[in-house]
C-alpha cells in the first residue's frame, strides 16, 4: 500500500495511457482579408508512460529487467519499473537472481535476512564479486560479504547494475574477479513531497516506511531526502524474530553542464538469529520446526536459540563529486567512510577449574553468576568493530573518438574483535549479548579465545582507454590496474601473542570490444 507523491514525478505532466494530439491553426488577421489562405502550422505533443509515486514509469524495456546497455562488457540490470514490484523486505542480492549467470539461494522466503545467503555468478561466489553502493565499496574488506540490506531501502533504489565478468578498471575493488554489482539511489525530488509504504504479511511481518523530500532548499540548488523504515518478522522456521531499523539520506547539488556533488548517508541496525542447518533425516522428521532448541536447559543447553543471536549496526557515508574541469576533461572523486559494530554469539560449556587462557591455565573462573557446578554454561560473546575509509579519484580526457582515464584509490581498514564469555542466567538463558559482565580468570583477566586487531591498507593505480568508431557502433576498451595490499594482524592474547604482516599485489588487465 502506498501513499504520497514523489516530487520527481510531480514535475512531469501526468501521462495518459493514450497519446494526446493538440493541433493549432494560424488564422488571417481579419475576416475581410483577400490574401490567399496561409499554410497551417501543426504542433503535436505526445506523452507516454504512467509515472507513479514510487518512481515507476513503465518505460524501461522488459518491465525494468532490460535497461539499454552501451558498454563493451557483459552487463545487465534492474530499474525502478522492476524494483518497485518486488517485496520491500527484499535486498539487492535477492533481486538480481533473475539476471543471466546468477544463482542465488536465501534462507528466508521473506528476504528479511541477508546474513545466511548464497550468491554465485558464473560459478564464482559472493566473496569474489565486487559490491558498490553509490560508488562506495560497501562490503567490508577481508570478509567481502555483501550485506546489501544495510545499504538502502528498496523504495530508494533507482537501479541495480550487474557486470558479469571483469569490473570497471576505475572501480574501488580488488576482489571483483567474478563480476561487479552497483546500486544507485534515486535522486531527491525537485519539489517538496513524500512517500509512505506499509507492509504486512505472513510470519508476523510488519514494516513501515516513510520518506520526505525537501525539494529545492531556497535558491541554493540543493535538494535532498530523508527516509526511515522499521521492520519485524518471525524466523520462517523455529522460533525467534528479526528486526531492522534503517535510515537513508541523500542531498544533491547540480550546476552547469553535468556537474554534480552529493552527500549520501545510510544507517542500519539489524538483529536476527542464526538458523541451524538440518540433515535430510531431521528435515523429513521436523520440517520447518527444526532449529535450535525453543526452551533453555535440557540435555543440550548450549543449543538454546537465544545464544544464536547476532546483531550488526552499520553507518555508510560518501560524497561523490563529478566535475567538468574543461572541454573534454572531467574529474570524479568519491571519499567515503563506513563503520560497523555488533556481535556474533553462540554458547559453550566451560570447566570451572580446567579452562585455559591462551597457553596458560586460567585457574578457578570468576564472575560465573549463580552457577555453582564444575561446568559453566556461558554465552560466547564475539564483539567487533570495523572501520574502513578511503578515496577514489579518476581523471578522464575525451578527444575525438578516444577517452583516456587514469586515477588512484586508497583505502584504510581497521578491525578489532575481542572475544569473551558471559555466564548464563540460572534458568539457562543468556544474561547479556555484549559481554558487559565477562567471565574472568583467577588473576582477574577477561577469559577469551582470541583478541584480534587487524589493519589493512590498499593502494591502487589504474589506467583505461576507450575508443569509439562507426558512429559509436564499435567500442574498444583496454585497461590496466595494479593493487597493492598491506595487511597487519595482531593476536592480543596473553600467552599466545602473534604478529603477522603480509604484503601482496594484484595486477589486472582487461580488453573488451563491442560491435
Amino acid at each position: 500500500m502506498s501513499a504520497g507523491a514523489d516530487a520527481a514525478e510531480s514535475t512531469r505532466t501526468a501521462a495518459s495511457q493514450h497519446a494526446k494530439t493538440t493541433t493549432t491553426t494560424a488564422k488571417p488577421a481579419t475576416a475581410a482579408a483577400a490574401a490567399p489562405p496561409q499554410a497551417k502550422t501543426e504542433f503535436i505533443h505526445v506523452t507516454h508512460g504512467t509515472p507513479t509515486s514510487n518512481g515507476v514509469t513503465n518505460t524501461t524495456p522488459g518491465g525494468g529487467l532490460m535497461p539499454p546497455q552501451t558498454v563493451a562488457k557483459s552487463r545487465s540490470g534492474l530499474t525502478r519499473d522492476f524494483i518497485a514490484k518486488q517485496s520491500p523486505t527484499s535486498n539487492a542480492v535477492a533481486m538480481i537472481a533473475s539476471l543471466p549467470g546468477v544463482v542465488y539461494g536465501g534462507n528466508d522466503p521473506l528476504g528479511t535476512n541477508d546474513d545466511q545467503q548464497g550468491l554465485t555468478i558464473r560459478g564464482l561466489n559472493q566473496q569474489e564479486i565486487g559490491y558498490l553502493f553509490e560508488g562506495i565499496p560497501a562490503a567490508a574488506p577481508v570478509y567481502l560479504l555483501p550485506y546489501t540490506s544495510a545499504s538502502s531501502d528498496n523504495e530508494n533504489i533507482e537501479s541495480v547494475t550487474l557486470t558479469q565478468g571483469s569490473p570497471d578498471t576505475k572501480s574501488p575493488l580488488y576482489n571483483a574477479v567474478g563480476g561487479e554489482m552497483s546500486v544507485k539511489m534515486r535522486d531527491p525530488s525537485r519539489k517538496m513531497g513524500g512517500n509512505v509504504n506499509l507492509s504486512y504479511g505472513s510470519f508476523s511481518l510488519r514494516r513501515e516506511f516513510v520518506r520526505f523530500d525537501t525539494g529545492e532548499i531556497g535558491h541554493t540548488g540543493i535538494r535532498g531526502f530523508v527516509s526511515f523504515s522499521d521492520r519485524t518478522a518471525d524466523e520462517w522456521r523455529g522460533v525467534g524474530a528479526t528486526k531492522r531499523y534503517h535510515v537513508d539520506m541523500k542531498f544533491l547539488k547540480e550546476w552547469g553542464d553535468g556537474n554534480r556533488a552529493s552527500l549520501v548517508f545510510a544507517y542500519n541496525d539489524a538483529q536476527q538469529y542464526y538458523l541451524r542447518a538440518p540433515t535430510k533425516a531431521q528435515w523429513n522428521q521436523y520440517g520447518v520446526n527444526f532449529n535450535y532448541n525453543d526452551t533453555p536447559g535440557g540435555s543440550t543447553p548450549a543449543n538454546y536459540y537465544g545464544f544464536e543471536e547476532n546483531r550488526m549496526k552499520k553507518i555508510t557515508m560518501g560524497a561523490p563529486v563529478n566535475v567538468k574541469l574543461a572541454k573534454g576533461l572531467t574529474l570524479d572523486v568519491t571519499p567515503y567512510f563506513t563503520y560497523s559494530w555488533g556481535y556474533d554469539n553462540g554458547a559453550s560449556t566451560l570447566s570451572r577449574n580446567g579452562s585455559y587462557f591462551g597457553s596458560q591455565p586460567a585457574g578457578t573462573l570468576q564472575n560465573t553468576g549463580a552457577q555453582t557446578g564444575s561446568s559453566i554454561l556461558a554465552g560466547s560473546i564475539d564483539t567487533y568493530t570495523l572501520a574502513y575509509s578511503g578515496i577514489n579519484a579518476a581523471l578522464s580526457w575525451t578527444k575525438g573518438h578516444n577517452t583516456l582515464t587514469g586515477g588512484a584509490w586508497y583505502s584504510y581498514f581497521d578491525q578489532s574483535e575481542p572475544q569473551s564469555y558471559q555466564a548464563a542466567n540460572g534458568d539457562g538463558t543468556p544474561s547479556g549479548q555484549w559481554g558487559s559482565n565477562a567471565i574472568l580468570t583467577q588473576n582477574g583477566q577477561v577469559l577469551s579465545t582470541y583478541n584480534i586487531h587487524l589493519i589493512q591498507q590498499t593502494n591502487a593505480l589504474f589506467i583505461n582507454d576507450t575508443y569509439r568508431a562507426l558512429h559509436d557502433r564499435l567500442t574498444l576498451t583496454a585497461g590496466f590496474k595494479e593493487v597493492m595490499v598491506t595487511r597487519s594482524a595482531n593476536q592480543q592474547h596473553a600467552g599466545g601473542n602473534l604478529r603477522n604482516r603480509a604484503e601482496c599485489c594484484r595486477a589486472a588487465a582487461a580488453v573488451h570490444g563491442q560491435l
